[in-house]
């Protein structure tokens, strides 16, 4: 999932903005990017495609009046260069995009579905009124938390289905917005908010914010922020992530009970699920496997250099793991390369049984909405009986949460479960064409 940031206005909080925009910086980013724009007419644009630690946000941000919008990639469409890293920036500084998720318009390997979008914008830009913002948005589907600057006006705006989460919050002299609600209260953001699905507003720091619906709300949240994406310590449906996460993981042991003698979480997305599974067994629960904190996320690692990331990552409590039934417990398995991995390791340290439980449902079909599940050939899990996926990973046993299980742990009217199911929030037709032209991401 992409990261977005945008704050409008002058504020004392300036030296917490950098730390807000870090917070959204470890979801398997590609390339970091921001434009800062001053009131004095002044502006920096910045973008890198293999983003450091230190992200350098000029120290006069937040301290004179401005619009700074910063964007942290993840990439599902367009080259890996530093041209399609965003924010994207027109001529004099407007217009100005952030994009988080995927349109379903068709794209060139050099274009992502952002920048095509981006082309529409600055035809927008030349009518300068909002009924032309709003025809732009109702005439494209898919995935789109967006802020932009158009016009002297921040706009934000989400998709009708609510698929990418985006949230708003006010300082004193200033508005901020982001896609995760950890940045905002970084920032000492009050009156934060959620941007409601097919909605839009022009953010003014000198009054609350008015959402105008764009199109008819037709809920399908993605199941898979809840499940990875984001962040544990935001706050999605104004609950805390970690607190789905243990849901998810307590439904999970209802479901599919385990006879072990210690639950082991797989560092570190596992860790919240693992406390609800054991909770909910009374079983004991062990950090026995260490992520190592300098390593890489491998969900979006190419193939090539996803087994070697993966051997680097973690380390082994060999004194409590040897001669014990075991039991993982992950959030997910993709393509599978971590769970083949610490089976082997395990065994190799002498672990009496090796039992697996995931709090997810099987992933089957591939993602149109801004996250990099790839082709359904390159998918780990199948429909095969659990005992036949227990052997092909050489595990003990190995479970799965079921769809039914993840919509009463999640309670949310309707989620997008895609990828577990194949079923979409938006128009079939418009999927299936998305599906013959679904390449692996570059990433």
């Amino acid at each position: 999932m992409c990261g977005i940031f945008a704050y409008y206005g002058v504020t004392t909080a300036g030296s917490k903005i950098e730390d807000a925009i870090n917070r959204l910086s470890h979801r398997g980013s590609v390339g970091f990017g921001y434009c800062w724009l001053t009131a004095k007419g002044r502006s920096i644009h910045h973008r890198e495609s293999d983003p450091a630690s230190k992200i350098g946000i000029p120290s006069t941000v937040g301290e004179e009046e401005g619009v700074l919008i910063a964007h942290w990639r993840y990439g599902t469409t367009g080259d890996s260069t530093v041209g399609s890293v965003q924010p994207f920036v027109g001529r004099n500084s407007d217009p100005v995009l952030a994009h988080n998720g995927q349109f379903l318009i068709p794209v060139r390997q050099d274009h992502s579905d952002s920048e095509l979008f981006f082309h529409d914008l600055c035809k927008c830009r030349l009518r300068r009124d909002d009924q032309a913002f709003e025809a732009l948005l109702r005439s494209h589907d898919g995935a789109f938390s967006i802020v932009c600057w158009l016009n002297g006006q921040l706009l934000a705006a989400r998709d009708p289905h609510g698929l990418r989460p985006l949230f708003v919050g006010r300082l004193p002299g200033a508005i901020v917005v982001s896609s995760e609600t950890t940045a905002l209260e970084v920032v000492g953001c009050s009156d934060i908010a959620e941007i409601p699905a097919g909605h839009w507003a022009s953010l003014d720091p000198a009054r609350p914010p008015e959402f105008r619906s764009f199109g008819q709300s037709k809920i399908g949240f993605c199941a898979f922020e809840h499940i990875y994406f984001h962040s544990r310590e935001g706050k999605l449906g104004g609950v805390p992530v970690w607190s789905w996460r243990n849901r998810l993981g307590a439904q999970l042991a209802r479901e599919k009970p385990v006879n072990a003698d210690i639950i082991v979480p797989v560092p570190d997305s596992g860790r919240d699920a693992a406390e609800g599974f054991a909770k909910e067994l009374g079983l004991p629960i062990n950090d026995a496997i260490r992520r190592n904190p300098l390593s890489a996320r491998t969900f979006i690692a190419n193939e090539a250099s996803r087994s070697s990331k993966i051997a680097c990552k973690y380390c082994f409590d060999e004194d409590a793991l040897a001669g014990r039934n075991v039991c993982l417990v992950d959030d997910s398995v993709v393509r599978g390369a971590t769970l083949r991995f610490l089976e082997g390791e395990l065994r190799r340290l002498g672990v009496k049984a090796v039992h697996a439980r995931i709090a997810a449902p099987k992933f089957r079909y591939p993602c149109f909405f801004g996250i990099d599940i790839p082709n359904k050939a390159d998918l780990a899990v199948t429909e095969e009986p659990a005992e036949t996926l227990s052997a092909r990973f050489n595990l003990d046993s190995l479970e799965f949460l079921s769809v039914s299980g993840l919509h009463l742990a999640l309670d949310f009217s309707r989620l997008c479960t895609g990828c577990f199911t194949s079923r979409y929030p938006v128009d079939d037709s418009k999927i299936r064409r998305n599906e013959a032209r679904k390449e692996p991401a570059y990433a």
